[in-house]
């Protein structure tokens, strides 16, 4: 799945995946086999714990607008934002 930034006309992304399944929602960038950008449909935060290096983290609304920008989010962090952003 490819992301873009619609107002820069910006490719972020080529190769994202939608974290479904049980082991990719449950250890997500940990495993090797998944691409470097994932999408989780969570309703208020992520984490970084066990990660070796720093994350982006895009929120974005029912619209897939982005409303939040994380950028650079350290491993073994926790990141919040208002649930009203939910997915």
């Amino acid at each position: 799945m490819i992301v873009k930034n619609e107002t820069l006309s910006l490719i972020i992304s080529d190769d994202a995946k939608f974290a479904q399944g049980l082991l990719d929602r449950t250890f997500g960038l940990l495993r090797q086999s998944n691409p470097r950008t994932l999408i989780f449909k969570t309703r208020f935060g992520v984490h970084t714990f066990g990660l070796k290096k720093p994350i982006d983290v895009l929120v974005i609304n029912h619209q897939n607008k982005v409303i939040v920008l994380k950028s650079n989010l350290k491993p073994n962090r926790l990141f919040f934002w208002n649930p009203r952003y939910n997915l």
